[in-house]
């Protein structure tokens, strides 16, 4: 996992720390080493920050045990989390009518999406995740900043740039995000992607609502195919269903 430290004009930085594409991982283990890799760092930067005068083995033993006791408090919430009968079903389906009758007016928490994705592990799937991002024409990507952080009308730029303060906001407002995970055992897969535009409101379904869309193996297109079509950024994917996702609150995109 590569974490970015970005200084910014008053000495101070930004630390931005993506989450890659992953392709057929255990994802208990993925989640542990990238929460626990986090952690350290942060614990790291802030300790520097106060310039506490900790022996430099024992912080690192330090950080290290305490992000890894975090993580199990989290891994045993997770399990925990109550994920509804028709969504964990879907893994046992075969038949398209099926998986459409058990998604019809589905709504579900985020939450209960992180521990969907454990409890397919522990039911034999593996987890993949890929991101694409695509600008809206006429966007020299070498003319971006490092970042670009938009808080109503108030725009944050780290780093060079010849754009101007609108034409930065037009970057974020008008790019095109959308992030894919897919459940697979051997030839069967399930995905469930979502786009920026849903997260923030911007598409028309149900007024608004963010919403992930869902597509299987079932619907009689090959996986290789799908990737291609969501990480190009223009998919034609039939009319995949919906499943509302209610506790999505608008935040500040990042270039």
């Amino acid at each position: 996992m590569k974490i970015n430290k970005i200084a910014d004009e008053s000495g101070g930085s930004y630390i931005m720390i993506p989450s890659p594409e992953v392709e057929k991982v255990n994802p208990i283990e993925y989640y542990s080493n990238y929460h626990i890799q986090k952690s350290v760092f942060l614990g790291r930067e802030l300790l520097m920050l106060y310039k506490i005068p900790l022996l430099d083995g024992f912080l690192d033993k330090f950080l290290f045990k305490t992000a890894k006791d975090e993580w199990n408090e989290q891994y045993k919430e997770i399990m925990n989390v109550s994920i509804p009968n028709n969504l964990k079903e879907i893994l046992n389906t075969k038949r398209k009518n099926e998986q459409l009758q058990l998604l019809r007016n589905m709504t579900i928490t985020t939450e209960q999406l992180f521990a969907f994705i454990f409890h397919a592990w522990n039911e034999g799937f593996s987890f993949s995740q890929y991101k694409a991002e695509h600008h809206h024409k006429g966007v020299n990507e070498d003319d971006l900043p490092a970042m670009i952080n938009v808080e109503g009308d108030e725009i944050k730029t780290i780093g060079k740039t010849t754009l101007t303060k609108g034409e930065q906001k037009q970057v974020i407002e008008n790019r095109k995000v959308i992030i894919a995970k897919f459940f697979d055992k051997e030839d069967e897969w399930h995905c469930f992607f979502v786009t920026y535009d849903s997260l923030k409101g911007k598409e028309s379904w149900q007024g608004g609502q963010a919403h992930l869309h869902y597509i299987s193996d079932k619907f009689g297109l090959k996986r290789e195919e799908v990737v291609k079509q969501l990480k190009s950024g223009k998919y034609s994917l039939g009319s995949p269903p919906h499943i509302n996702l209610t506790d999505y609150g608008n935040q500040p995109q990042k270039s």
